[in-house]
């Protein structure tokens, strides 16, 4: 109905979006989809397919938010459980334009084409958050908070305020919509180590809630792969995000393949499955079918793929770090075991 409106229709139309928010004030809380009338009367209604990593996302967003002095901690939930529902909120229509059935027909302004409020497959299907940042419209300039410790995790530190605490909200919002792993401390990681030698591999990872399995993948281009190339300790079940803050760094730790001569050269990654649950069958709101949203299917679902023009959005279930190489120099005499 408005000029506004269209234009955010058009950049909409233009791309796919995985994760989105929208800021408000006149209340405290992140929310979620769904929030309209169709789904708001009964509670096997307002659950969205989506709700398991809806819930698990703004968990993870509340705690590293955090409070500042004199205010508490963002209230999370669906937004018809929470605030109330409305007849064409931007949250629905971002996470459910494109496949939910059961709205309503735009009848658009100014000359602008109805046929533009028609979506393909692919490009409304994002986890769209609405932001109530403050009880008060115009909050205080004293409560906006410094440049002081932006990133401090839980907030409640001098200088925090309102901004402080969303441009944290954005940062993790915007670290979540891919995962990654990365190998880390790597001046302490030697270049060069006999066949059959251990040592220890220290990773970070992100853009997740909870690491299911990691693994150390090693290949030896030519010789060997697998338990030939190395043998590792990886087995894994860990939540990336506790009490506000990121989990530090983990370690694994591998062995040099036996098989392996002088001269070889062991290429090695770490490779991580994450938030495996958001698409489990056995999620609560797995009644409603399987999850809609890209931020999910694009970690759960390895067939899944999404297109809009010439953007695309591919399902992946393994995250591999880059690869670091290791030159093997000689052959230990005694075997190896994996401790």
């Amino acid at each position: 109905q408005t000029i506004a409106a269209q234009s955010i229709n058009e950049e909409w139309r233009a791309h796919i979006f995985q994760l989105s928010v929208t800021f408000h004030g006149g209340d405290h809380m992140i929310s979620y989809p769904w929030g309209d009338n169709l789904h708001c009367c009964s509670p096997d209604k307002y659950t969205s397919p989506d709700a398991t990593a809806m819930k698990a996302l703004t968990d993870a967003m509340q705690a590293y938010v955090g409070r500042f002095d004199g205010d508490g901690l963002y209230k999370t939930g669906e937004l018809n459980k929470i605030i109330y529902p409305v007849a064409g909120g931007m949250e629905d229509w971002a996470y459910g334009g494109s496949w939910a059935t059961g709205g309503v027909t735009c009848q658009p302004r100014y000359a602008y084409p109805a046929s533009r409020t028609l979506y393909n497959n692919s490009t409304h299907r994002a986890i769209n958050l609405l932001v109530e940042t403050a009880m008060a419209k115009e909050p205080k300039s004293s409560t906006l908070g410094t440049s002081k410790d932006v990133l401090s995790a839980g907030g409640a530190h001098v200088g925090d305020g309102h901004i402080p605490r969303n441009i944290r909200l954005c940062w993790i919002l915007t670290d979540m919509v891919q995962p990654w792993v990365e190998i880390v401390n790597l001046d302490a990681l030697p270049t060069q180590l006999s066949a059959g030698a251990e040592v220890q591999l220290d990773w970070e990872a992100g853009g997740a809630v909870k690491v299911d399995e990691a693994q150390i993948r090693c290949v030896a281009p030519g010789k060997a792969t697998g338990a030939d190339a190395c043998l590792s300790s990886s087995s894994f079940n860990h939540l990336l995000w506790e009490g506000g803050e990121r989990a530090g760094a983990f370690t694994s730790k591998l062995t040099v393949g036996t098989a392996l001569a002088a001269g070889d050269v062991l290429a090695v990654r770490v490779r991580i499955k994450v938030d495996q649950g958001w698409g489990s069958d056995a999620r609560v709101e797995a009644k409603h079918g399987p999850p809609q949203s890209h931020f999910v299917r694009a970690r759960t679902d390895v067939s899944y793929r999404a297109v809009n023009d010439d953007q695309v959005i591919t399902g992946e279930v393994w995250w591999e770090s880059e690869e670091v190489t290791i030159k093997v120099v000689g052959r230990r005499m005694s075997p190896y075991k994996v401790k």
